[in-house]
């Protein structure tokens, strides 16, 4: 009787099956993101005007479009995963130029710190420009959070909105 497993299976030389044992039995090098905020540790601090200060952009809005960055390595055909490029329909502009829609760049999430947006959910978004990098930069490390999360911000926020108002700046 003829082993009807036998028709469509590849055979596999010893040495493959060796070294992909080798590489699954290695350990693996989880790299973490930890934030570490200046003067209070692990713990990100309250919203201060001056903290506003160091973001040149601050608006809400809601991920509309996600699409991963990458590039082809230069001298090779590797693929470099640079991260996600988040485009967001703005709903108000706490700071910064108004605008319908902001693109912005995080990581993928984990180790790089990438921020994770889903699709339909409001955040409140803090972005910075990083030198050499055409879009805003948002990570874990920075206050952007879903809305419902970010109310203490909201409160400072609408304070700064308001005594700018009221000074003309």
């Amino acid at each position: 009787m003829k082993s009807i497993f036998t028709k469509n299976t590849k055979k596999f030389p010893c040495h493959t099956l060796l070294l992909i044992s080798a590489i699954l039995s290695l350990p693996c090098l989880v790299s973490a993101c930890e934030c570490i905020w200046v003067g209070s540790g692990n713990t990100e601090p309250l919203l201060t005007f001056d903290a506003i200060d160091d973001y040149p952009m601050i608006f809400s809005g809601m991920p509309i479009r996600m699409d991963l960055d990458y590039s082809m390595g230069e001298h090779s055909n590797v693929i470099n995963f640079n991260g996600m490029k988040v485009t967001l329909m703005v709903f108000k502009v706490w700071k910064g130029q108004e605008a319908k829609e902001i693109t912005i760049h995080t990581g993928l999430g984990g180790g790089d710190c990438g921020f994770r947006f889903e699709l339909g959910d409001n955040y409140l978004v803090f972005p910075k420009s990083q030198e050499g990098n055409a879009l805003p930069e948002v990570d874990t490390c920075n206050r952007t959070k879903r809305m419902h999360d970010a109310g203490d911000n909201l409160a400072v926020l609408r304070e700064f909105q308001d005594k700018s108002t009221s000074t003309g700046k």
